[in-house]
């Protein structure tokens, strides 16, 4: 499948303007991830007011349902998100939402060099295109990467692009060889444990920890059939 590119990736935290009062509301279903360490306490308005976020490096929380402007201020200080827009301090990160509403992905990164502060990625995080047994790979490194699964080479996905790979057929639950490539070399091989019953997001991002100087991780959602009736 051709990649495609995320919504948007917001740059540094002081170039981006607050949210205007003339904004019109959107409407979006909210999935949160941080990148770095749990968050707790996040403060934002929305058009039901005052609301409070936790962000959990584990995985994704359960989906939030946000009404209110496209661009959403954080804060870590209740009183000071309380206040009116025109008397807060710069907030600790702003996520700027499509007008077009859905389900997006906040993924938090600690901006270098500004403690406190915090990149917000959105991501398009609609399952249309998405089906079970699939991975949703981002690739937010500067080059492209190639991934092989099991005996299938799927193509290159460019720099800050997605792609969605569909594994070839096989057991419902099984191990999968997994293969990633950058610049002609293999930089990754490993087995990971495949399930049709779950789609799989997966990272790839710059990062001192990791092998090659890439960090690749992996998030689960699980389908639960609903139960049958009688």
């Amino acid at each position: 499948m051709k990649p495609f590119p995320l919504i948007a990736i917001l740059s540094a935290l002081h170039a981006i303007a607050l949210p205007a009062a003339e904004e019109k509301p959107v409407k979006c279903e909210l999935v949160t991830l941080s990148w770095s360490g749990n968050i707790k306490n996040l403060y934002y308005v929305s058009s039901d007011g005052l609301k409070t976020m936790n962000v959990y490096e584990s995985g994704f929380n359960i989906p939030e349902e946000y009404k209110g402007p496209p661009t959403i201020a954080f804060y870590t200080d209740q009183a000071v998100a309380a206040m009116p827009p025109e008397k807060r301090p710069p907030p600790v990160g702003i996520a700027k939402l499509p007008a077009t509403g859905g389900s997006v992905l906040l993924l938090f990164t600690p901006v270098p060099d500004s403690p406190g502060k915090l990149d917000v990625k959105v991501i398009d995080n609609a399952l249309a295109g998405f089906p079970l047994g699939a991975y949703r790979v981002f690739n937010l490194d500067p080059k492209p990467v190639l991934i092989a699964t099991d005996r299938t080479v799927h193509p290159a996905i460019g720099p800050q692009r997605l792609a969605i790979l569909k594994p070839a057929s096989g057991d419902p639950v099984r191990d999968m060889d997994v293969r990633i490539a950058v610049n002609g070399k293999e930089i990754y091989s490993s087995s990971w444990g495949h399930r049709e019953n779950r789609r799989t997001t997966v990272f790839i991002s710059p990062d001192p920890r990791g092998h090659d100087q890439l960090l690749i991780r992996k998030f689960f959602q699980i389908f639960t059939p609903p139960p049958a009736q009688p």
